[in-house]
C-alpha cells in the first residue's frame, strides 16, 4: 500500500509540472502573438509617417509657389490641372486672392497674408503629429526589443 502512496503523488507531481509547462506555453505564445501585434502597429506608423512627411512637402512647395507667384508681376504664366494627368497652360492675373479647398469640396477666398498662415498652421499641426507619431514609434519599437529578449530567455529554459 505505500507503493500506491507514493504513486499518487509522484502523478501529483507530474500533473502540476504539466500544468506549468501549459501555462509556460500560453505565456509564450502570449508573448509572440503580442510582438507581431505590435510589429504591424509599426509598420502602420511607418506608413503614417511616410504620408505625414509628403504631406509638409506638399505644404513647403505650396508655401515656395506663393511665395514666388507674389514676386511683384501683375500676370503670371501657369499651368491649370484639368484632371486625368491633362494640364492647359494659362495666366493667373490676380495673385492677391486665392481659392482654398477647407474641406469636403468647400472652397473659400483667402488673401495671400491669410493663405500663408493657413499652410504655417497647417504645417505645425503636422509636424507635431509627426512628432508624436515617431516617440509612439519609438516606444512601440522599445517594447516590441523587450519582448524579443523575453521571449528569448522562456526558449532558452
Amino acid at each position: 500500500m505505500p507503493s500506491d502512496g507514493w504513486c499518487f503523488m509522484s502523478k501529483k507531481k507530474t500533473d502540476s509540472e504539466e500544468t506549468g509547462k501549459q501555462s509556460e506555453q500560453k505565456k509564450m505564445q502570449e508573448k509572440i502573438l503580442m510582438y507581431q501585434i505590435l510589429q504591424n502597429h509599426v509598420e502602420q506608423l511607418k506608413q503614417q509617417a511616410m504620408v505625414l512627411e509628403r504631406g509638409l512637402m506638399e505644404i513647403d512647395g505650396t508655401m515656395h509657389a506663393l511665395e514666388s507667384i507674389s514676386s511683384g508681376k501683375a500676370e503670371h504664366e501657369t499651368i491649370v490641372p484639368l484632371g486625368s494627368g491633362c494640364y492647359a497652360f494659362g495666366r493667373m492675373e490676380n495673385s492677391k486672392n486665392f481659392l482654398l479647398d477647407i474641406g469636403t469640396g468647400i472652397i473659400t477666398k483667402k488673401k495671400q497674408n491669410e493663405m500663408k498662415e493657413f499652410l504655417e498652421e497647417r504645417k505645425k499641426e503636422r509636424e507635431k503629429m509627426l512628432e508624436r507619431m515617431k516617440n509612439d514609434l519609438e516606444s512601440t519599437v522599445e517594447k516590441i526589443n523587450e519582448l524579443a529578449k523575453e521571449i528569448s530567455e522562456m526558449q532558452n529554459k
